[in-house]
C-alpha cells in the first residue's frame, strides 16, 4: 500500500498553495479521498503532479478534459452556439439554453470518465 498524503503536506513539497491542491482534487486533476475534513492524496499522484509541474504547466488538467476539449465546449455554450456542441457531442438536437449545454457537456464528459475506469 502506498504512503497517503496531507493536502498541505503536498502543497509544502510542491511549492504550492494547498487551496491550490485542494482545488486540484475537485476539478480532478489529481485524485484523492476527504476522510474526516481532510483530503488524503495516494503517493503515484504526487508523482503524476510532480512530473507535470516539472514540464512547465501551470495548471494540470485531466487528458480527459484535453481530448474532450471541455473548456472550449463550455465556451461556446455560453456564447450560444448550441447547434456546434451538439455536433460535436452527437447530440440529437442542440440545447435549448446555456444551462442545458452545460449539462450536457458534463454528462459526457462523466460518461467518458466511468468508461474508462472499466
Amino acid at each position: 500500500m502506498s504512503r497517503l498524503y496531507t493536502t498541505p503536506e503536498v502543497a509544502k513539497s510542491l511549492s504550492l498553495h494547498p487551496d491550490t491542491v485542494t482545488n486540484w482534487i475537485k476539478k480532478g486533476v489529481i485524485t484523492g479521498k476527504k476522510v474526516g475534513g481532510i483530503f488524503l492524496i495516494p503517493e503515484a499522484e504526487v508523482e503524476k503532479l510532480k512530473e507535470i509541474l516539472k514540464k512547465g504547466k501551470h495548471e494540470p488538467f485531466r487528458r480527459e478534459v484535453h481530448e474532450l476539449e471541455i473548456p472550449r465546449l463550455y465556451k461556446l455554450c455560453a456564447n450560444d452556439r448550441f447547434e456546434e456542441v451538439a455536433a460535436e457531442l452527437g447530440l440529437p438536437e442542440p440545447p435549448k439554453d446555456v444551462r442545458e449545454c452545460y449539462s450536457a457537456v458534463s454528462r459526457v464528459w462523466k460518461k467518458d470518465d466511468k468508461e474508462k475506469d472499466i
